[in-house]
This record gives C-alpha cells, structure tokens and sequence, in this order.
C-alpha cells in the first residue's frame, strides 16, 4: 500500500511518481567509477575543470526513467502497478557508451550515461506511452550520474570499453524531495 505523503490536492492525496529500472548495486558503483576514471575525477569529487558545480546522485538512485508520471493520485496507484506487471519485467542488461550533458552539451544541468539503443527498454517505454499517453519526446535511455546547480559546457567523454550494466526490473517509484535531495522508493 501505499504511503501518506501529506500532499494534497482537491482530489486528495497524491505522490509525485515515475516508472524506472534502477542499477544494480554493483552496476551503480562500476558506473561511478567509470565517470570518474574518464572525468578525471578523484575518489571524492569531478575535476573542475569539465564539471564545475556539479553534484553527484547517489548511487542507490542511478536508474533509467521509462515513464515519467509526475504528480499522481494515490487511487490510481494499484493500476499503475498492473501495468508495470503487465510488462512482463525482466532484469536487462545495457551498455554505457559514454557521458554527454542534457539538455545540450553547450548548457547541460545533468551530466547522464548514454546507453546504447536496447530493444527491451524501447519496448517498455512504448508500452508504458501507449497506456498513459506521451510526453512528446523521443525516449534517449540514459542514467543521470551528476546534477549542475547552473548550466555549464560539458564535452561528451567516450568509454573505451563501454561498460555492461544490469538493470533491475521496471517498478513503480515514488521521488521525495529531501534536504538533501531527491530521494526515490519503490511503490508496493
């Protein structure tokens, strides 16, 4: 069941939802230590130089966004979570190519790992926008790895070898906004 968050609306309470396979453990930490390695980073922080004011997402929140839902009534929950069933969710494994900044290079605010085209991942997303509708923009699977407090030039960096990395089976999340930051639970 869901849980109370305390937001309110006319119709009453609501989460702030999205559909997202997270990385497994191992794969978030192999995924750091990549951006890192070709960042030029340290143990603790990017290098300033190509990512100045940038803070990185937790590893226990490094996922691939299938479907964005936003604010979502909690009754509408037990059939957001069918579907998801429905999807007939597997683990996958995907490939990270390389970093690049969104929404642009020349003005990115985050700093993601480019995923190669997956065909089960292009199937959820399609599945997912058939049943809830489209947002409008082509799906471009990635991980977001650092978040910048203003936007700055970031110049894509390859991975030579690209890194595997598994990928949990699509799940319902919720996004609590903390002190800290955004902080992601599964929805049951």
């Amino acid at each position: 069941m869901a849980e109370n968050t305390g937001n309110r609306t006319a119709s009453g309470d609501v989460l702030r939802c999205f559909v997202g396979a997270f990385l497994a453990a191992e794969s978030a930490q192999r995924l750091e230590r990549a951006f890192q390695a070709v960042a030029g980073a340290g143990a603790q922080a990017p290098a300033p130089r190509r990512v100045p004011s940038s803070r990185p997402v937790p590893t226990d929140n490094l996922h691939v966004t299938l479907a964005f839902l936003g604010t979502t009534p909690v009754e509408a929950l037990p059939d957001l979570l069918e579907l998801i069933r429905r999807l007939d969710p597997q683990p996958v494994t995907v490939r990270a190519v390389g970093f690049v900044g969104l929404p642009r290079s020349a003005r990115a605010r985050n700093l993601v790992a480019e995923l190669e085209p997956h065909a089960r991942l292009a199937e959820w997303h399609e599945r997912l926008e058939a049943e809830l509708g489209s947002d409008g923009r082509a799906f471009r699977p990635h991980v977001t790895v650092r978040r910048q407090g203003r936007p700055h030039p970031f110049r894509p960096l390859t991975l030579e070898p690209p890194v595997d990395l598994e990928l949990r089976p699509p799940a319902l999340y919720r996004s609590d906004t903390l002190a800290e930051g955004a902080r992601y639970r599964p929805v049951s």
